[in-house]
């Protein structure tokens, strides 16, 4: 599912917004003619899954001492640090677009802008549901996730206060169990 998203990501940048291509008007074609899903509403999409994947995997007590689950709660953490990973790394992607927006010089600017901001926000919803659902996890659940805190140390940076709010209580409460300082 992971390499399914970052394809239809890489179809959607591919693609693009190119209006300069085709003179017929195309940002009006956009909003006015039904059409197939744009590639990146199915990387969104897939993007929604891949959360509930995550928290449901990382909420999962499975523990068993036999070496095969070993193997397999091994590449249950990777996939989960990876995919978090992503997420996030994605999501700063789309807010520095938003950032690098410095003028609007015609309608076609207008559409670019308004398009990266809808996506910026669906974006959002995303990685806020991944972090509502890491917070809503129990002290144990949560601290069993030690590779989350470096994770989401680059999030701090981020431009939307909601998320950075929920970064720090998240944040906040791995310090107070597996990092804290215990003498």
């Amino acid at each position: 599912m992971a390499k399914g998203i970052q394809d239809w990501e890489e179809a959607a940048k591919i693609i693009g917004f190119n209006f300069e291509n085709n003179g017929d008007n195309q940002g009006q074609t956009l909003l006015s003619k039904p059409s197939a899903p744009y590639y990146l509403e199915n990387a969104l999409y897939g993007r929604k899954w891949m959360v509930k994947l995550i928290l449901l995997l990382a909420a999962d007590d499975c523990t068993s001492p036999n070496e095969d689950d070993s193997a397999i709660m091994e590449s249950r953490q990777t996939l989960l640090k990876e995919q978090t990973q992503t997420l996030i790394t994605v999501f700063l992607e789309k807010e520095s677009n938003m950032d690098n927006i410095t003028s609007v010089n015609s309608k076609e600017d207008v559409m670019v802008g308004a398009c990266l901001a809808g996506e910026l926000g669906h974006i959002t919803q995303v990685v806020s549901e991944l972090l509502d659902g890491f917070n809503d996890f129990e002290d144990k659940k949560l601290f069993k996730l030690t590779w989350l805190c470096p994770i989401l140390s680059s999030l701090i940076q981020s431009n939307n206060k909601a998320v950075r709010v929920t970064v720090h209580l998240l944040v906040s409460r791995m310090f107070e169990g597996p990092l804290s300082v215990r003498n």
